[in-house]
């Protein structure tokens, strides 16, 4: 009686018990591309032009870039600021100033910022198209005969609530540098150009 050798009988067996996982292996089945997709309609997809709601730009604040000088009073000046934007200016308090040469270099010539029973101080709101003031106190040489005259061609004005300052000429205008006797002085925005008392 001839037997197998066990080996043999061992190799046969770990072949047939492998069959099945080899077939499952190789069975084909969903793979995964990264893409999702939806039956659910519009999911996925970007609104069309017809859909997308058109939003207006909010209405903003501008000043014109040169402001016009309105001599009220010897010495004084109101500079007229007008809102040249889409919508309403809300400014207030006094402007910063910044004096600048006829080569458009800053040079010194402090204004002080003062105020007074008739400034409020409260906030002035412009329309579009509409005006506000600043009401500054220039001394000339006509006043103080003696005083040096300062290189002064433009002063920009800047205010709380404006976006941009603005700049106004004073190219021909002589002012005095500033001493103990002739102080340059800055007021508050007002809705009207304003007159010192």
């Amino acid at each position: 009686m001839h037997r197998r050798p066990l080996a043999v009988s061992v190799l046969l067996l770990v072949a047939i018990s492998a069959l099945p996982l080899a077939a499952c292996a190789s069975a084909p089945g969903p793979v995964a591309t990264g893409v999702v997709t939806s039956s659910s309609p519009g999911l996925g997809t970007a609104p069309s032009s017809a859909s997308a709601a058109s939003i207006a730009p909010p209405a903003a604040c501008a000043l014109e870039t040169n402001a016009t000088a309105l001599v009220t009073q010897q010495a004084v000046v109101n500079v007229e600021l007008t809102n040249s934007g889409d919508g309403d200016c809300v400014l207030q308090g006094n402007a910063t100033t910044t004096a600048l040469d006829a080569e458009g270099a800053s040079t010194e010539y402090p204004i002080l910022q003062t105020g007074g029973e008739q400034f409020s101080g409260d906030p002035v709101t412009v329309a579009p198209g509409g005006h506000a003031y600043i009401a500054v106190f220039l001394p000339e040489p006509a006043q103080f005969p003696d005083c040096a005259v300062a290189d002064v061609a433009s002063i920009l004005f800047s205010v709380s609530g404006a976006p941009d300052p603005v700049s106004v000429d004073f190219a021909d205008t002589q002012l005095c540098v500033e001493t103990a006797d002739s102080q340059a002085l800055g007021f508050p925005v007002t809705a009207e150009p304003a007159e010192l008392n």
